[in-house]
This record gives C-alpha cells, structure tokens and sequence, in this order.
C-alpha cells in the first residue's frame, strides 16, 4: 500500500513552496540538543516517540520529494509498519544495531541507512536532509527499546524538520497538538 501525502502537510502549503532552506556541507547539523522539546519527548513510551519521529520525518520527505522517488516514501512506510513490529524495518543503525538485536530478532545481514546513499549524496540539497531524515529514523528504531526511549534522536529530528520548513508555523503548531495529544494517551 503506498503512502500518500498526510493532509496535514498538504494543507500547510509547504508542497507547493520553492525550498528556501539552507543547507551546508555539514548534513548532521540537526543533531543538537534541546532540552526542553527532550523534556516534553522522554516521558513517551518508546514506540509512540517512534512514531512522533516518523510523522516529522514525513514534513522532511514530502515536501522534497513530493512522494515521487520510492526510496523515502517506501522507507517511511517500513517505519511506520516498524511502530507496530520492528522486524518491519529490514535496517539497522550502525550504531546501535546490539540493542535491537538484544529484543528483537532481525534477519542475518541487514543494511543500514548509510547503505542507501553515495558518497557525497547527504550534501545533496534535496536528497540530502531526506537522507539524514532516514538515519536519524533508523537510530530511533534501534533505541526505542524496553531500556531507552530515542527521545534525543526524536529531537534531531525534530531539528531537521524545522530547518527544512523554515521554522513553519504549521509543522510547529503541529507538533505541539500532537505532542499533548501523545501525552495524553502514551505516556509512560
């Protein structure tokens, strides 16, 4: 079943704008902290952050791609299937592959998400933050397990999203409904 572009995205007229983001020759710039958005994030329970972080990864992968290169929208879609079962996500990161494996059983040999780029293709202006978007997706698989909660890893992405939307205020207000409503409902 393929993905669609959530309404949400659609309706923040962001598909439609020209992006005007800046992006340089550090692709990872996103991974910095905020303490008070990991405040609101941590006290999630695992799979909910995981899904937090795949819905802000959709603000990254949608407006680029417009859902026109399978690569993204086929990996968004493992991942959401990946809230539900992690053996959905054929990938594991390269960094934390042994805390999957700890509670999860993965097939021998999987890929990574540094498998699916070129070098050089992270600096890529479109390409590239969809690219960072994935790894930063596939850290968080890895982490939101019984013992962690990827809430950092939730925050880069979170970073990225708003680079790329320019600081929408849609994305924004956004995440701040969905975040109450995660509280709501899934906290641990």
């Amino acid at each position: 079943m393929a993905l669609s572009v959530p309404h949400h995205i659609e309706a923040s007229g962001l598909m439609a704008q020209s992006s005007a983001f800046e992006w340089g020759d550090d692709p990872f710039e996103c991974q910095r902290e905020v303490p008070r958005l990991e405040k609101d994030i941590s006290p999630l329970f695992g799979r909910a952050i995981l899904a937090l972080a795949t819905a802000m990864a959709e603000w990254v992968i949608w407006p680029l791609s417009h859902g026109k290169d399978p690569l993204f929208t086929d990996y968004i879609e493992a991942c959401w299937a990946a809230v539900v079962d992690r053996r959905y996500l054929r990938h594991a990161s390269s960094e934390f592959p042994f805390q999957a494996g700890e509670f999860y059983e993965l097939p021998p040999g999987v890929g990574t998400a540094e498998d699916l780029w070129q070098p050089g293709q992270t600096l890529d202006r479109l390409k590239g933050p969809q690219f960072v978007a994935l790894y930063l997706i596939e850290l968080i698989v890895d982490v939101t397990t019984p013992v962690n909660d990827g809430s950092m890893e939730a925050v880069n992405v979170s970073n990225l999203a708003e680079q790329v939307t320019n600081k929408s205020a849609a994305f924004k207000a956004w995440r701040r409904t969905i975040l109450q409503r995660l509280t709501e409902h899934h906290r641990m």
